[in-house]
Protein backbone atom coordinates (compact mmCIF):
# COMPACT_ATOMS: atom_id res chain seq x y z
CA UNK A 1 0.00 0.00 0.00
CA UNK A 2 1.00 3.62 -0.40
CA UNK A 3 1.58 3.96 3.34
CA UNK A 4 5.23 3.21 2.59
CA UNK A 5 5.30 6.55 0.74
CA UNK A 6 2.99 8.55 3.04
CA UNK A 7 4.86 7.92 6.31
CA UNK A 8 8.33 8.97 5.06
CA UNK A 9 6.84 12.02 3.33
CA UNK A 10 5.16 13.10 6.57
CA UNK A 11 8.44 12.51 8.41
CA UNK A 12 10.09 14.96 5.99
CA UNK A 13 7.44 17.55 6.86
CA UNK A 14 7.98 16.86 10.57
CA UNK A 15 11.65 17.77 10.08
CA UNK A 16 10.67 20.97 8.32
CA UNK A 17 11.74 19.76 4.87
CA UNK A 18 8.65 21.11 3.11
CA UNK A 19 10.25 21.15 -0.33
CA UNK A 20 11.18 17.46 -0.27
CA UNK A 21 8.75 15.38 -2.35
CA UNK A 22 8.59 11.71 -3.32
CA UNK A 23 7.75 11.59 -7.07
CA UNK A 24 5.78 8.37 -6.53
CA UNK A 25 3.12 10.32 -4.57
CA UNK A 26 0.22 11.47 -6.76
CA UNK A 27 -1.97 13.40 -4.30
CA UNK A 28 -1.77 16.87 -2.78
CA UNK A 29 -0.04 17.12 0.64
CA UNK A 30 -3.20 17.43 2.74
CA UNK A 31 -2.47 14.25 4.68
CA UNK A 32 1.03 15.48 5.52
CA UNK A 33 -0.04 19.02 6.38
CA UNK A 34 -2.41 17.52 8.94
CA UNK A 35 -0.28 14.52 9.92
CA UNK A 36 2.96 16.41 10.62
CA UNK A 37 1.51 18.87 13.22
CA UNK A 38 -0.49 16.00 14.74
CA UNK A 39 2.61 13.80 14.97
CA UNK A 40 4.68 16.60 16.51
CA UNK A 41 1.93 17.44 19.00
CA UNK A 42 1.60 13.80 20.07
CA UNK A 43 5.38 13.51 20.38
CA UNK A 44 5.54 16.65 22.52
CA UNK A 45 2.90 15.15 24.79
CA UNK A 46 4.90 11.93 25.01
CA UNK A 47 8.03 13.88 26.01
CA UNK A 48 6.09 15.62 28.77
CA UNK A 49 4.95 12.27 30.15
CA UNK A 50 8.16 10.30 29.60
CA UNK A 51 11.48 10.48 27.85
CA UNK A 52 11.23 10.13 24.08
CA UNK A 53 13.85 10.92 21.40
CA UNK A 54 13.00 13.61 18.88
CA UNK A 55 13.80 11.32 15.97
CA UNK A 56 10.78 9.21 16.98
CA UNK A 57 8.40 12.04 16.06
CA UNK A 58 5.77 11.16 13.46
CA UNK A 59 6.24 7.42 13.89
CA UNK A 60 4.02 5.07 11.90
CA UNK A 61 1.91 4.10 14.94
CA UNK A 62 1.28 7.72 15.89
CA UNK A 63 0.35 8.70 12.35
CA UNK A 64 -2.00 5.73 12.06
CA UNK A 65 -3.82 6.93 15.16
CA UNK A 66 -4.74 10.09 13.23
CA UNK A 67 -6.98 8.04 10.93
CA UNK A 68 -8.70 6.51 13.96
CA UNK A 69 -9.59 10.03 15.08
CA UNK A 70 -10.72 10.97 11.58
CA UNK A 71 -13.04 7.99 11.28
CA UNK A 72 -14.50 8.88 14.69
CA UNK A 73 -15.11 12.36 13.27
CA UNK A 74 -16.76 10.75 10.24
CA UNK A 75 -19.18 8.97 12.58
CA UNK A 76 -20.29 12.29 14.10
CA UNK A 77 -20.50 14.05 10.75
CA UNK A 78 -22.56 11.29 9.16
CA UNK A 79 -24.95 11.12 12.13
CA UNK A 80 -25.47 14.90 11.95
CA UNK A 81 -26.02 14.72 8.20
CA UNK A 82 -28.54 11.90 8.50
CA UNK A 83 -30.47 13.72 11.20
CA UNK A 84 -30.50 16.88 9.07
CA UNK A 85 -31.72 15.06 5.96
CA UNK A 86 -34.23 12.82 7.77
CA UNK A 87 -35.62 14.86 10.67
CA UNK A 88 -38.62 12.54 10.86
CA UNK A 89 -36.39 9.72 12.13
CA UNK A 90 -35.32 9.37 15.75
CA UNK A 91 -31.72 10.42 16.63
CA UNK A 92 -31.01 6.82 17.59
CA UNK A 93 -31.72 5.76 14.00
CA UNK A 94 -29.26 8.38 12.71
CA UNK A 95 -26.68 6.91 15.08
CA UNK A 96 -27.39 3.42 13.72
CA UNK A 97 -26.95 4.61 10.13
CA UNK A 98 -23.72 6.38 11.09
CA UNK A 99 -22.45 3.04 12.42
CA UNK A 100 -23.38 1.44 9.09
CA UNK A 101 -21.39 4.12 7.26
CA UNK A 102 -18.47 3.82 9.67
CA UNK A 103 -18.22 0.03 9.30
CA UNK A 104 -18.46 -0.13 5.51
CA UNK A 105 -15.71 -2.78 5.11
CA UNK A 106 -13.99 -1.24 2.10
CA UNK A 107 -13.64 2.02 4.06
CA UNK A 108 -13.26 0.81 7.66
CA UNK A 109 -10.15 -1.19 6.72
CA UNK A 110 -8.25 2.04 6.03
CA UNK A 111 -8.99 3.49 9.46
CA UNK A 112 -5.95 1.58 10.75
CA UNK A 113 -3.52 2.53 7.98
CA UNK A 114 -1.94 5.93 7.39
CA UNK A 115 -3.77 6.69 4.19
CA UNK A 116 -5.72 9.48 2.48
CA UNK A 117 -9.12 7.80 2.27
CA UNK A 118 -10.56 8.42 5.72
CA UNK A 119 -9.64 12.09 5.78
CA UNK A 120 -10.80 12.53 2.19
CA UNK A 121 -14.30 11.17 2.86
CA UNK A 122 -14.61 12.89 6.24
CA UNK A 123 -13.87 16.34 4.84
CA UNK A 124 -16.17 15.88 1.84
CA UNK A 125 -19.09 14.97 4.10
CA UNK A 126 -18.20 17.73 6.57
CA UNK A 127 -18.25 20.23 3.70
CA UNK A 128 -21.68 18.95 2.68
CA UNK A 129 -22.97 19.21 6.25
CA UNK A 130 -21.81 22.82 6.56
CA UNK A 131 -23.47 23.66 3.24
CA UNK A 132 -26.77 22.10 4.34
CA UNK A 133 -26.71 24.40 7.36
CA UNK A 134 -26.11 27.41 5.10
CA UNK A 135 -22.51 27.92 6.26
CA UNK A 136 -21.07 28.04 2.76
CA UNK A 137 -17.78 29.72 3.67
CA UNK A 138 -17.03 27.00 6.22
CA UNK A 139 -18.11 24.47 3.61
CA UNK A 140 -15.54 25.98 1.23
CA UNK A 141 -12.72 25.63 3.79
CA UNK A 142 -13.64 22.01 4.50
CA UNK A 143 -14.00 21.35 0.78
CA UNK A 144 -10.53 22.77 0.15
CA UNK A 145 -9.15 20.40 2.81
CA UNK A 146 -10.91 17.52 1.05
CA UNK A 147 -9.22 18.48 -2.23
CA UNK A 148 -5.86 18.62 -0.47
CA UNK A 149 -6.42 14.99 0.53
CA UNK A 150 -7.54 13.85 -2.94
CA UNK A 151 -7.77 15.88 -6.13
CA UNK A 152 -10.97 14.31 -7.44
CA UNK A 153 -12.79 15.74 -4.43
CA UNK A 154 -12.92 19.00 -6.41
CA UNK A 155 -15.78 17.34 -8.29
CA UNK A 156 -17.57 16.61 -5.01
CA UNK A 157 -17.11 20.22 -3.87
CA UNK A 158 -18.69 21.26 -7.18
CA UNK A 159 -21.52 18.80 -6.41
CA UNK A 160 -21.97 20.34 -2.94
CA UNK A 161 -22.12 23.77 -4.61
CA UNK A 162 -24.60 22.56 -7.23
CA UNK A 163 -26.81 20.93 -4.59
CA UNK A 164 -26.76 24.19 -2.60
CA UNK A 165 -27.79 26.19 -5.67
CA UNK A 166 -30.61 23.72 -6.41
CA UNK A 167 -31.89 23.93 -2.81
CA UNK A 168 -31.67 27.73 -2.90
CA UNK A 169 -33.51 27.96 -6.22
CA UNK A 170 -36.13 25.38 -5.22
CA UNK A 171 -36.90 27.40 -2.08
CA UNK A 172 -37.43 30.56 -4.11
CA UNK A 173 -34.00 32.14 -3.61
CA UNK A 174 -34.23 31.84 0.15
CA UNK A 175 -37.79 33.11 0.55
CA UNK A 176 -38.76 31.27 3.74
CA UNK A 177 -42.44 32.23 3.42
CA UNK A 178 -42.80 30.36 0.14
CA UNK A 179 -39.96 27.90 0.57
CA UNK A 180 -41.90 24.74 1.45
CA UNK A 181 -44.52 25.27 -1.26
CA UNK A 182 -41.87 26.06 -3.87
CA UNK A 183 -39.87 22.97 -2.96
CA UNK A 184 -42.90 20.71 -3.36
CA UNK A 185 -43.61 22.11 -6.82
CA UNK A 186 -39.95 21.79 -7.74
CA UNK A 187 -39.73 18.14 -6.64
CA UNK A 188 -42.73 17.23 -8.78
CA UNK A 189 -41.36 18.82 -11.96
CA UNK A 190 -39.44 17.06 -14.73
CA UNK A 191 -35.64 17.40 -14.82
CA UNK A 192 -35.93 19.79 -17.75
CA UNK A 193 -38.33 22.08 -15.90
CA UNK A 194 -36.18 21.86 -12.77
CA UNK A 195 -33.13 22.92 -14.77
CA UNK A 196 -34.94 25.82 -16.38
CA UNK A 197 -36.23 26.98 -12.99
CA UNK A 198 -32.74 26.88 -11.49
CA UNK A 199 -31.29 28.79 -14.44
CA UNK A 200 -33.98 31.48 -14.20
CA UNK A 201 -33.43 31.91 -10.46
CA UNK A 202 -29.65 32.08 -10.90
CA UNK A 203 -29.91 34.73 -13.63
CA UNK A 204 -32.51 36.74 -11.71
CA UNK A 205 -30.62 36.71 -8.38
CA UNK A 206 -27.02 36.18 -9.53
CA UNK A 207 -25.45 38.84 -7.32
CA UNK A 208 -27.25 37.65 -4.21
CA UNK A 209 -26.20 34.08 -5.03
CA UNK A 210 -22.61 35.14 -5.67
CA UNK A 211 -22.37 36.92 -2.31
CA UNK A 212 -23.72 33.83 -0.62
CA UNK A 213 -21.62 31.11 -2.27
CA UNK A 214 -18.58 32.74 -3.89
CA UNK A 215 -16.10 30.99 -1.59
CA UNK A 216 -17.58 27.56 -2.31
CA UNK A 217 -17.37 28.23 -6.05
CA UNK A 218 -13.75 29.32 -5.66
CA UNK A 219 -12.57 25.82 -4.68
CA UNK A 220 -13.38 23.97 -7.93
CA UNK A 221 -12.47 27.09 -9.93
CA UNK A 222 -9.02 27.21 -8.34
CA UNK A 223 -8.59 23.49 -8.96
CA UNK A 224 -9.51 24.00 -12.60
CA UNK A 225 -6.72 26.58 -12.89
CA UNK A 226 -4.30 24.10 -11.29
CA UNK A 227 -5.26 21.38 -13.81
CA UNK A 228 -4.72 23.81 -16.69
CA UNK A 229 -1.32 24.93 -15.42
CA UNK A 230 -0.21 21.42 -14.36
CA UNK A 231 -1.46 19.72 -17.50
CA UNK A 232 -3.45 17.15 -15.50
CA UNK A 233 -4.69 16.36 -12.00
CA UNK A 234 -1.79 14.13 -10.90
CA UNK A 235 1.22 15.67 -9.16
CA UNK A 236 3.53 12.66 -9.56
CA UNK A 237 3.88 9.19 -11.14
CA UNK A 238 1.82 10.17 -14.18
CA UNK A 239 2.85 7.07 -16.10
CA UNK A 240 0.76 4.80 -13.86
CA UNK A 241 -2.13 7.24 -13.51
CA UNK A 242 -3.03 8.01 -17.10
CA UNK A 243 -6.73 8.95 -17.52
CA UNK A 244 -8.69 6.33 -19.46
CA UNK A 245 -12.24 6.07 -20.75
CA UNK A 246 -13.36 3.43 -18.25
CA UNK A 247 -17.12 3.39 -18.72
CA UNK A 248 -17.60 0.19 -16.73
CA UNK A 249 -16.72 2.02 -13.51
CA UNK A 250 -20.36 3.17 -13.27
CA UNK A 251 -21.90 -0.33 -13.51
CA UNK A 252 -19.30 -1.48 -10.97
CA UNK A 253 -20.34 1.35 -8.65
CA UNK A 254 -24.04 0.50 -8.97
CA UNK A 255 -23.48 -3.19 -8.32
CA UNK A 256 -21.19 -2.37 -5.39
CA UNK A 257 -23.81 -0.03 -3.89
CA UNK A 258 -26.66 -2.50 -4.28
CA UNK A 259 -24.53 -5.38 -3.00
CA UNK A 260 -23.25 -3.44 0.00
CA UNK A 261 -26.87 -2.66 0.87
CA UNK A 262 -28.17 -6.11 -0.02
CA UNK A 263 -30.80 -6.22 2.77
CA UNK A 264 -32.42 -3.21 1.06
CA UNK A 265 -31.88 -3.92 -2.61
CA UNK A 266 -32.27 -7.69 -2.66
CA UNK A 267 -35.05 -8.12 -0.10
CA UNK A 268 -38.36 -9.69 -1.16
CA UNK A 269 -40.23 -6.37 -1.11
CA UNK A 270 -37.73 -4.69 -3.47
CA UNK A 271 -37.64 -7.68 -5.81
CA UNK A 272 -41.44 -7.71 -5.73
CA UNK A 273 -41.53 -3.99 -6.59
CA UNK A 274 -39.21 -4.62 -9.53
CA UNK A 275 -41.48 -7.41 -10.76
CA UNK A 276 -44.59 -5.25 -10.28
CA UNK A 277 -43.13 -2.34 -12.25
CA UNK A 278 -41.95 -4.62 -15.04
CA UNK A 279 -45.42 -6.17 -15.37
CA UNK A 280 -46.98 -2.70 -15.37
CA UNK A 281 -44.68 -1.49 -18.17
CA UNK A 282 -45.36 -4.62 -20.21
CA UNK A 283 -49.09 -4.20 -19.71
CA UNK A 284 -49.01 -0.57 -20.85
CA UNK A 285 -46.83 -1.06 -23.92
CA UNK A 286 -45.03 -4.39 -24.16
CA UNK A 287 -43.16 -3.45 -27.31
CA UNK A 288 -41.82 -0.21 -25.91
CA UNK A 289 -40.81 -1.85 -22.61
CA UNK A 290 -39.01 -4.69 -24.37
CA UNK A 291 -37.19 -2.27 -26.71
CA UNK A 292 -36.09 -0.19 -23.73
CA UNK A 293 -34.71 -3.08 -21.70
CA UNK A 294 -33.11 -4.79 -24.68
CA UNK A 295 -31.45 -1.49 -25.65
CA UNK A 296 -30.14 -0.98 -22.12
CA UNK A 297 -28.87 -4.56 -22.00
CA UNK A 298 -27.13 -4.16 -25.37
CA UNK A 299 -25.54 -0.84 -24.35
CA UNK A 300 -24.31 -2.34 -21.08
CA UNK A 301 -23.02 -5.41 -22.92
CA UNK A 302 -21.24 -3.16 -25.42
CA UNK A 303 -19.61 -1.27 -22.55
CA UNK A 304 -18.63 -4.55 -20.88
CA UNK A 305 -17.07 -5.80 -24.12
CA UNK A 306 -15.07 -2.67 -24.97
CA UNK A 307 -14.42 -1.04 -21.57
CA UNK A 308 -13.65 -3.87 -19.17
CA UNK A 309 -10.14 -2.61 -18.48
CA UNK A 310 -7.39 -3.99 -16.26
CA UNK A 311 -4.75 -1.62 -14.89
CA UNK A 312 -1.24 -3.13 -14.62
CA UNK A 313 -1.47 -2.63 -10.84
CA UNK A 314 -4.59 -4.81 -10.78
CA UNK A 315 -2.84 -7.59 -12.67
CA UNK A 316 0.43 -7.40 -10.73
CA UNK A 317 -0.63 -7.01 -7.10
CA UNK A 318 -2.12 -10.21 -5.69
CA UNK A 319 -2.54 -8.69 -2.23
CA UNK A 320 -5.82 -7.05 -3.23
CA UNK A 321 -9.20 -8.77 -3.44
CA UNK A 322 -9.90 -7.06 -6.77
CA UNK A 323 -7.01 -9.10 -8.24
CA UNK A 324 -8.90 -12.31 -7.46
CA UNK A 325 -12.24 -10.94 -8.69
CA UNK A 326 -10.52 -10.25 -11.98
CA UNK A 327 -8.42 -13.43 -12.20
CA UNK A 328 -11.02 -15.92 -10.98
CA UNK A 329 -14.14 -14.40 -12.51
CA UNK A 330 -13.94 -11.59 -15.06
CA UNK A 331 -10.86 -12.94 -16.86
CA UNK A 332 -11.69 -16.64 -16.61
CA UNK A 333 -13.61 -16.64 -19.94
CA UNK A 334 -14.32 -13.97 -22.60
CA UNK A 335 -18.05 -14.30 -21.92
CA UNK A 336 -17.75 -13.94 -18.12
CA UNK A 337 -18.00 -10.14 -18.19
CA UNK A 338 -21.44 -10.37 -19.82
CA UNK A 339 -22.95 -12.53 -17.08
CA UNK A 340 -23.29 -9.54 -14.75
CA UNK A 341 -25.27 -7.39 -17.20
CA UNK A 342 -28.65 -8.28 -15.58
CA UNK A 343 -27.19 -7.51 -12.15
CA UNK A 344 -25.92 -4.13 -13.38
CA UNK A 345 -29.34 -3.22 -14.79
CA UNK A 346 -31.20 -4.32 -11.68
CA UNK A 347 -28.76 -2.44 -9.44
CA UNK A 348 -29.17 0.73 -11.53
CA UNK A 349 -32.96 0.55 -11.24
CA UNK A 350 -32.91 -0.26 -7.53
CA UNK A 351 -30.51 2.56 -6.60
CA UNK A 352 -32.51 5.00 -8.75
CA UNK A 353 -35.75 3.85 -7.14
CA UNK A 354 -34.30 4.20 -3.63
CA UNK A 355 -33.29 7.80 -4.31
CA UNK A 356 -36.65 8.70 -5.83
CA UNK A 357 -38.40 7.08 -2.87
CA UNK A 358 -36.20 9.27 -0.70
CA UNK A 359 -37.84 12.25 -2.45
CA UNK A 360 -34.70 13.52 -4.09
CA UNK A 361 -35.30 15.91 -7.01
CA UNK A 362 -34.48 14.31 -10.34
CA UNK A 363 -32.01 17.10 -11.02
CA UNK A 364 -30.17 16.20 -7.80
CA UNK A 365 -30.05 12.51 -8.78
CA UNK A 366 -28.68 13.41 -12.21
CA UNK A 367 -26.10 15.64 -10.51
CA UNK A 368 -24.99 12.72 -8.34
CA UNK A 369 -24.70 10.52 -11.43
CA UNK A 370 -22.64 13.20 -13.21
CA UNK A 371 -20.29 13.69 -10.24
CA UNK A 372 -19.82 9.92 -9.94
CA UNK A 373 -19.06 9.66 -13.66
CA UNK A 374 -16.54 12.51 -13.59
CA UNK A 375 -14.61 10.98 -10.70
CA UNK A 376 -14.78 7.33 -11.80
CA UNK A 377 -14.79 7.05 -15.60
CA UNK A 378 -11.29 8.56 -16.06
CA UNK A 379 -9.87 6.15 -13.46
CA UNK A 380 -8.05 3.24 -15.06
CA UNK A 381 -7.69 1.29 -11.81
CA UNK A 382 -10.70 -0.50 -10.32
CA UNK A 383 -10.56 0.13 -6.58
CA UNK A 384 -13.41 -0.14 -4.08
CA UNK A 385 -12.09 2.96 -2.29
CA UNK A 386 -13.15 5.11 -5.23
CA UNK A 387 -16.79 4.17 -4.63
CA UNK A 388 -16.98 5.40 -1.04
CA UNK A 389 -18.17 9.00 -1.52
CA UNK A 390 -20.97 8.20 -4.02
CA UNK A 391 -21.99 5.25 -1.82
CA UNK A 392 -22.21 7.55 1.21
CA UNK A 393 -24.32 10.02 -0.77
CA UNK A 394 -26.74 7.26 -1.75
CA UNK A 395 -26.88 5.97 1.83
CA UNK A 396 -27.68 9.47 3.08
CA UNK A 397 -30.37 10.32 0.56
CA UNK A 398 -32.18 7.10 -0.25
CA UNK A 399 -35.40 6.19 1.47
CA UNK A 400 -34.40 5.14 5.01
CA UNK A 401 -34.19 1.37 5.40
CA UNK A 402 -36.26 -0.42 7.98
CA UNK A 403 -34.72 -1.01 11.40
CA UNK A 404 -34.30 -4.68 10.51
CA UNK A 405 -32.57 -3.90 7.22
CA UNK A 406 -30.19 -1.41 8.86
CA UNK A 407 -29.38 -3.82 11.68
CA UNK A 408 -28.76 -6.71 9.28
CA UNK A 409 -26.46 -4.51 7.18
CA UNK A 410 -24.54 -3.52 10.31
CA UNK A 411 -24.11 -7.16 11.34
CA UNK A 412 -22.94 -8.06 7.81
CA UNK A 413 -20.35 -5.29 7.90
CA UNK A 414 -19.12 -6.24 11.35
CA UNK A 415 -18.63 -9.88 10.34
CA UNK A 416 -16.91 -8.89 7.11
CA UNK A 417 -14.55 -6.57 9.00
CA UNK A 418 -13.64 -9.28 11.48
CA UNK A 419 -12.91 -11.69 8.62
CA UNK A 420 -10.88 -9.17 6.59
CA UNK A 421 -8.81 -7.99 9.55
CA UNK A 422 -8.24 -11.59 10.70
CA UNK A 423 -6.97 -12.59 7.24
CA UNK A 424 -4.80 -9.45 7.07
CA UNK A 425 -3.20 -10.08 10.47
CA UNK A 426 -2.99 -13.86 10.66
CA UNK A 427 -2.91 -15.16 7.07
CA UNK A 428 0.09 -13.46 5.46
CA UNK A 429 1.91 -15.04 2.53
CA UNK A 430 5.37 -14.76 1.02
CA UNK A 431 5.65 -12.54 -2.03
CA UNK A 432 7.85 -13.22 -5.05
CA UNK A 433 10.71 -11.14 -3.62
CA UNK A 434 10.68 -12.99 -0.32
CA UNK A 435 8.88 -10.23 1.60
CA UNK A 436 5.71 -10.76 3.65
CA UNK A 437 2.48 -9.76 1.90
CA UNK A 438 -1.02 -9.45 3.35
CA UNK A 439 -4.47 -9.60 1.80
CA UNK A 440 -6.34 -6.28 1.77
CA UNK A 441 -8.93 -4.26 -0.09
Amino acid sequence: MDEIFHVPQTAQYCRGHLTEWDPKITTFPGLYLLGAPYGLAMHTLQRLLRSAPWDAACSTSVLRSLNVLLIAALFGVFAALYHKLHPEKQPEFATLMALVALLLPTHFFYAFIYYTDVGSVTFVLASYLASLHGRHHLSAVLGALAVLFRQTNAVWVAFVLGAAVVRWAAAGAGDERQGAENRLRFEGATPGRQTMHVMRMVLRHKWRLLRKMWSLALVPAAFGVFVWVNGGIVVGDRGNHTPMLHVMQLPYLLLFTAGALAPVHFCMSRLGEASRQLRLYLRRDAGKALRLWVSLALLTGYAAHHYTLAHPFLLADNRHYTFYIWKDFLAVHPAAKFTLVPAYLYSAWSVWWSLLQGRQPLLWVLGLAAASALTLIPAWLVDFRYFTVPFMMVLLHMRPPTLGQATLTLVMYALANVAVIYVFLFRPFVWHDGSTARFMF
